[in-house]
């Protein structure tokens, strides 16, 4: 990736171009429907694979057992999850993020 300085040494990275992808996720707490951002040459598993010690989730819904929430975005910590699927791959009932 190239980095761009401008004349007051303010830098600039590329764009990262990433691919959404509508996920379930199974927490210690509770399930989040929502969208994670994946790179185009990545599986889901390549993402979680990744150093950070956090999943961005956008568009989430946090079902949790004292009352169901609404997020644009929250950061879920990888060890709290316990399994995390695309909704694409889910099969029965109802399954819409």
């Amino acid at each position: 990736m190239a980095i761009q300085f401008d004349p007051k040494g303010k830098h600039f990275t590329e764009v990262v171009a990433k691919i959404p992808q509508a996920v379930v996720i199974e927490t210690t707490r509770g399930r989040i429907r929502g969208t994670i951002h994946v790179h185009p040459d990545h599986r889901l598993l390549d993402e979680l694979n990744e150093e950070q010690a956090f999943v961005a989730i956008t568009e989430a819904e946090i079902e949790l057992p004292e009352g169901n929430l609404r997020a644009s975005f929250v950061a879920v910590s990888k060890a709290e999850l316990v399994w995390i699927t695309p909704v694409e791959e889910l099969s029965g009932g109802a399954h819409e993020p």
